[in-house]
């Protein structure tokens, strides 16, 4: 096997519509060279190549580098074979021919799976007699029928590894294969977003938490935090799986958060945190995946939205994050919208016809490509964002007023003209909303 790894498969698939923006990974391998990898670990793994863009060689060009690191910065040929195998923690750059099941005369790594069991951290690979060789990682599905498959690639030269969408007819070429040392992830219980609204009154602020999802919710937590004039939020500040409150308050021309673990009566501030200025508008997420939240901001810069994000959530904040995405008058929201455990933008823009169209990128670094479009709300709903079927994937919603009533319609659809899944009455005229898992 050794003796070909000198015979390097070429990789041109043919271009390909939909490239998306890399997403961020900075954690260490978890698994062992040639050992059991789970699939999470096999998508942050190519998603490290996303973020740092190398340049595609096969090893037959001079001009560009002929290796490139993994998370751990062990070298890998950065070509669709070795991205594969890095990948899947490999202790070598292998080539097409020997990820193909049908090669017998080599040691099989891997074997054909039917294209409908597919999952993340899969792969599609073409190794045929007409020389037309290629292999990419699958990530997910980009429609409900499942035909069109999301891959990650290294694909040609002059180009990077990308995370692009193929057509249902080139995938059908592909055969669907599995590494022999895959495994599915322990199964992993999220909880379910809920409404949430912190009120003003006699100076201060009171956050109201409800765990219901339907009808005229009643209160569950009721949490006093803050001063008229803070701005609300809510995460979870210290990875117990729970969300509490926040606020952000300005002070002499810059933000400080003050954040609170908790749940109950009057809170007391765990943490502050140092970060943005004066018309910046605060978000919270998790953008490392390390189950903590943490702060953000979106400032409108020439009439661009630029993203900063911190991991943070102590003193002088230095920025982890920063993102170029939407435009000056657009409602910026954030979410895990592919389920890769890390918060990531969205936007949402009223149309002419004073419709809403949400606007979600998987990206975490560098000028953001559009992953999702939905279309929900209209002129004057807020928009809101949350797990709302505890599915670890971040839905989108709304709150209507009418008689100074709050309605939230929430939706589970990230694509195309969404439904309304659930409508909760909570809340009324002046509240700010908040959405989180409380319980």
């Amino acid at each position: 096997m050794a003796s070909l790894l000198g015979v390097l498969a070429a990789c041109g698939g043919g271009a390909e519509d939909d490239a998306s923006a890399p997403l961020h990974d900075d954690s260490a391998a978890i698994s062992v060279l040639d050992g059991k990898i789970t699939r999470s670990e096999a998508i942050r793994r190519v998603h490290h190549w996303l973020d740092i863009k190398p340049p595609y060689n096969d090893g037959s060009s001079g001009d560009v580098p002929t290796t490139a690191p993994d998370p751990d910065g062990r070298p890998y040929r950065p070509d669709c074979s070795g991205s594969v195998s890095m990948a899947w923690h490999l202790s070598q750059s292998y080539t097409t021919w020997q990820f193909n099941p049908s090669q017998s005369q080599f040691v099989r790594i891997t074997h054909v799976i039917a294209r409908s069991a597919l999952l993340p951290g899969d792969a599609l690979v073409i190794d045929d007699a007409s020389g037309d060789h290629h292999i990419a990682l699958f990530d997910h599905w980009a429609d409900a029928a499942h035909t069109q498959p999301v891959v990650d690639e290294e694909y040609d030269f002059g180009r990077t590894e990308e995370q692009r969408t193929w057509s249902a007819s080139k995938a059908s070429a592909y055969t669907p294969i599995r590494y022999n040392g895959i495994v599915d992830d322990p199964v992993k219980s999220y909880g379910t977003a809920s409404p949430g609204l912190a009120r003003s009154a006699d100076g201060h602020l009171t956050f109201y938490l409800t765990n219901d999802m339907n009808g005229s919710a009643a209160t569950d937590f009721v949490v006093h935090y803050g001063n008229t004039g803070d701005t609300a939020v809510t995460g979870d500040w210290n990875g117990d799986g729970h969300a509490s409150p926040g606020l952000v308050r300005t002070e002499d021309g810059h933000l400080t958060w003050y954040l609170t673990n908790d749940m109950n009566g009057k809170a007391v501030t765990d943490y502050v945190v140092h970060y943005g200025n004066a018309g910046d508008i605060p978000v919270v997420g998790d953008w490392n995946g390390d189950g903590r939240a943490s702060p953000g901001l979106v400032r409108n810069e020439g009439g661009h939205l630029t993203w900063y994000f911190t991991n943070d959530v102590t003193g002088k904040a230095a920025t982890d994050f920063v993102i170029h995405y939407g435009n000056a008058g657009d409602i910026p929201v954030v979410g895990d919208w592919n389920l890769d455990g890390h918060a990531s933008p969205g936007i949402v823009r009223e149309g002419l016809d004073k419709n809403y169209t949400w606007y979600l990128t998987n990206a975490m670094t560098g000028k953001a490509v559009t992953d999702f479009v939905i279309h929900y709300g209209y002129h004057g709903d807020i928009p809101v964002t949350g797990d709302w079927n505890a599915d670890g994937r971040t839905n989108i919603g709304l709150l209507r007023e009418a008689d100074k009533n709050y309605t939230w319609y929430l939706t589970k659809g990230l694509t195309g003209k969404a439904a309304t899944d659930y409508v909760i009455h909570y809340g009324y005229h002046g509240d700010q909303p908040i959405t989180s898992n409380w319980n």
